[in-house]
Parts: structure tokens; C-alpha cells; sequence
């Protein structure tokens, strides 16, 4: 488990009692060779779910509004149509300063390698905590990317747009 810039996303930690998990619709890359037994291959990397609660209460949380101070986990469900070796994924934020979004952070995340199966993999990636500082305050959007070795095409590439109040 390591660090990802995703400790911009965030809310409040007991405020927020709503109970939100997003599901994300895949946008997967379909595998290079073609499966041998003339089907359709499956596809190498699926998120099938994607939701975020507070690392303190476990309480479930925003992906869209966001409160300084706060602490964050994320909770990935995948499913693997093949071996992924050494799967990671790239967060690239950017901030809105004026009428531009201008980059602020970029960090890649080492999932680990996961064997092909029909079940899920489950990821929780590390907590983080929101800047608490104002400037923090503003419109951003993430570029997430996921990649893993002998795939030359990223497996799924995701945007996401959040204010930090």
C-alpha cells in the first residue's frame, strides 16, 4: 500500500453520514492478442467498484464534495481477465487557478501483482489526509490511469472533477 494524490478527495469525517459508493463504468483496453479458442478475450482489467469512506469512522463519502482537514480511504474492486503484474495507478491532479487547471501533483501508486479470476480483487489503498490549509479551497480534476508490465496501452483511464471547501 502506498500513497496516492487521492488525499485531495475527501469530506467531513462525521458530518457526512450519507452512505455513497461509486460505480465506475469501465473503459477498459481490450487485451493485445486475441484469445486462442476464437471467443472474445476477456478483458485484462475491469473496476467494478470504487468507493471512498472515512478512515476514522468508516463512514462512506463524496467523491465530488470535499472538506479540508479531512482523512480518506479508497476501496477498489477489480476483477483481472489475465495476470497483472505489477499493476499501478497514476493520479495526475490539476487545480483550477483562474480559468485554467494548472497540475499540482502527480503520484503513482504500486498495487501489487493479481492473478486472473472470475471474483474480484479488493485494493484499499492507504488513507490520506485533505490539506486543511484555504488555499487548498477550489475546483480540481484527476486523471487516473491504470497500467501494469507487458501492456503497452494503459488497462483503464478515468477522469474525476471534486471541490475542496
Amino acid at each position: 500500500r502506498a500513497a496516492s494524490s487521492d488525499s485531495l478527495l475527501s469530506d467531513s469525517d462525521d458530518e457526512e453520514s450519507t452512505r455513497a459508493s461509486t460505480a465506475f463504468p469501465s473503459r477498459p483496453v481490450a487485451p493485445a492478442d486475441p484469445a486462442a479458442a476464437g471467443g472474445p478475450a476477456p478483458e485484462a482489467f475491469v473496476l467494478v467498484d470504487k468507493s471512498t469512506r472515512c478512515a476514522r469512522t468508516g463512514v462512506a463519502l463524496s467523491n465530488t464534495k470535499v472538506e479540508r482537514g479531512t482523512m480518506r480511504e479508497e476501496i477498489l474492486t477489480f476483477t483481472a481477465g489475465k495476470r497483472l503484474e505489477n499493476l499501478r495507478r497514476t493520479v495526475v491532479t490539476y487545480k483550477k487557478i483562474g480559468w485554467v487547471m494548472t497540475k499540482v501533483a502527480q503520484d503513482t501508486t504500486p498495487l501489487g501483482t493479481f492473478e486472473a479470476q472470475q471474483e474480484p480483487h479488493v485494493f484499499a489503498l492507504p488513507p490520506r489526509e485533505v490539506p486543511s490549509f484555504a488555499l487548498a479551497c477550489g475546483e480540481y480534476k484527476t486523471k487516473l490511469t491504470y497500467e501494469c508490465d507487458g501492456q503497452s496501452t494503459p488497462l483503464f483511464v478515468d477522469e474525476l472533477t471534486f471541490t475542496i471547501q
